[in-house]
């Protein structure tokens, strides 16, 4: 068995912002691309004019160099450089395939942040003990999503962003982006995999 280490390529976060939850869930305001910090979860801003806000994260990995090889297990290990979260969530990492987004633009950010709400997912870790410039790894991903042709697309969310439960505080947490000085500390998909048996070589 071997090891690949991918990092992050083309993160960003995305934001709803809007006078009722509703809308802030359903509906992108705005984003941000080529950062050094991901937003994700939930908070409320009860004196500003759109109190109600939901960051979504997105990433996405060069999965082209397991091509040909049998993937036995992958996750995905991130650093918290920021907890703002006044109730304990469950960061997710989601299958959210926003291949069609990327870039992120103006007039991508909504599908993207979209499917992001929508996607299956694993969990990362939640924010309850969770230290600081510290790494963890996700619970074992579903290795049938990962595209060995190509790049692997994922997304960032909060649990109680996709259990639609509206926050009535702070409740979001910066992850550290590819852009991060510190390596270790940058996401990385991790890929154990093994390369293909060759068939039986018979000689006479």
């Amino acid at each position: 068995m071997a090891t690949l280490s991918i990092l992050a390529n083309g993160s960003g976060y995305i934001v709803g912002a809007a006078t009722t939850y509703s809308v802030a869930r359903s509906t992108s305001s705005y984003f941000y691309a080529y950062v050094n910090y991901l937003t994700v979860g939930q908070w409320l801003e009860e004196l500003t004019e759109y109190p109600y806000r939901v960051g979504r994260a997105v990433f996405r990995f060069d999965t082209s160099p397991l091509e040909g090889k049998i993937i036995t297990s992958a996750y995905i290990s991130m650093a918290a450089h920021a907890d703002y979260s006044d109730i304990n969530f469950s960061i997710q990492i989601v299958e959210a395939d926003w291949s069609a987004q990327y870039p992120i633009s103006a007039s991508t950010r909504e599908a993207a942040y979209d499917k992001v709400l929508a996607g299956t997912s694993k969990n990362w870790r939640n924010t309850l003990g969770m230290s600081l410039d510290t790494v963890y790894n996700s619970s074992l991903l579903r290795t049938a999503y990962i595209n060995k042709s190509g790049f692997t697309y994922y997304g960032l969310r909060s649990h109680r962003d996709k259990n639609n439960v509206a926050p009535t505080t702070t409740e979001f947490v910066l992850l550290y982006s590819e852009h991060e000085s510190v390596a270790a500390r940058r996401p990385y998909l991790v890929v154990n995999y093994d390369e293909p048996a060759l068939g039986a070589v018979w000689f006479v």
